[in-house]
């Protein structure tokens, strides 16, 4: 309850117009991570945590405040190793923030690019921290798999999973066997601005329009027909075949060709999945990997695995069943403190 009062007013409060300085005094700015129209995220200094704040500008003509708290209620249920924990928020106008932990070095594409541009380094052969990152994406596969399998265990659809709504947080540990510290990246599921939560599970069944991003989003989202919590696994399921073919920059660039190839001048996921499933049924190396992505992308929601499935086939690594991240002192207060 003390980590949740980050505002001495509780978890969720209210503030005047004219109390600006009071939130600078309790949440202080220390960059600028990214931004929208109508929103912005920042780091913010609280009580010596470094936190994550998006603030978003509701009005009729922008998102409402009911659409925005929908988010919220998804991350107040949903409290998993790898998922974004929610801190707090607070109103004040018609500006509504969300405090969030931990704070991320990368999104998901993001990393990616970084280890593509890194590992392209005539240095790369003594690089460890290159090491340290194909050792943390050989990783992902498991953690995101348990992260989907548990918030669809809590009949919840997340609906727009692609690398952008994937965070990376890098940690540093001593691993044993080892003559340095290895570097770990740790990955998040975050943005629940469009999931929808459910009382039954027949009830995620649902039709009409809604939101999505064509380029990874399940055949019958882009057609707006019938879908349920099969619609993530396909998400998914381009997530890990990006994530898969990053190591391997042949594969990678074959399948933009198959991507860039398209008639229509489509480079969606759903719009070349024939063609892509032939591919990765070539592809001898890790077929591991490829053996359930060709069966998640598989244009019959039916016959996509489940969650479950995944994490019965991927595992389970230690960090994914630690619960939410504990709140860490950040590093320059904590060194000052030693």
């Amino acid at each position: 309850m003390i980590e949740q009062n980050w505002s001495g007013r509780g978890q969720h409060t209210e503030f005047r117009r004219d109390e600006q300085k009071l939130i600078n005094d309790i949440l202080q700015v220390q960059d600028t991570l990214g931004s929208t129209r109508t929103a912005i995220v920042q780091s913010v200094n609280c009580r010596r945590i470094l936190l994550a704040r998006k603030t978003i500008t509701c009005g009729k003509h922008t998102m409402r405040k009911e659409e925005v708290l929908k988010e919220v209620s998804h991350l107040t249920r949903l409290k998993h190793a790898h998922i974004l924990r929610l801190i707090g928020t607070y109103v004040r106008g018609r500006e509504l923030s969300i405090l969030l932990y931990p704070v991320a070095d990368y999104n998901l594409e993001g990393f990616l690019e970084a280890f593509r541009a890194r590992n392209s380094l005539s240095a790369k052969l003594t690089d460890n921290l290159i090491d340290d990152m194909e050792y943390s994406i050989n990783g992902f596969y498991a953690c995101l798999g348990s992260a989907v399998a548990y918030i669809h265990q809590h009949l919840t659809k997340h609906m727009d999973i692609k690398p952008q709504n994937i965070l990376i947080r890098k940690q540093a540990y001593d691993h044993r066997g080892h003559n340095r510290s290895r570097v770990l990246f740790k990955a998040y599921v975050a943005d629940f601005g469009i999931a929808r939560a459910y009382e039954k599970l027949e009830e995620t069944e649902t039709d009409g329009c809604t939101s999505f991003t064509k380029r990874y989003a399940a055949p019958e989202v882009v057609r707006q027909e019938v879908r349920g919590l099969p619609a993530d696994i396909f998400s998914l399921g381009c997530v890990y075949m990006e994530i898969g073919t990053t190591a391997g920059s042949r594969e990678e660039n074959t399948v933009l060709m198959i991507l860039n190839a398209n008639p229509h001048g489509d480079t969606s996921f759903q719009a070349n999945v024939h063609e892509l499933q032939a591919h990765l049924k070539t592809l001898s190396t890790a077929w591991y990997i490829w053996t359930p992505i060709v069966k998640m992308l598989s244009s019959d929601p039916k016959a996509r695995p489940t969650a479950r499935d995944l994490v019965v086939y991927f595992g389970e690594h230690s960090c994914c069943t630690t619960g939410p991240d504990k709140l860490e002192v950040m590093e320059k207060d904590r060194l000052e403190e030693e």
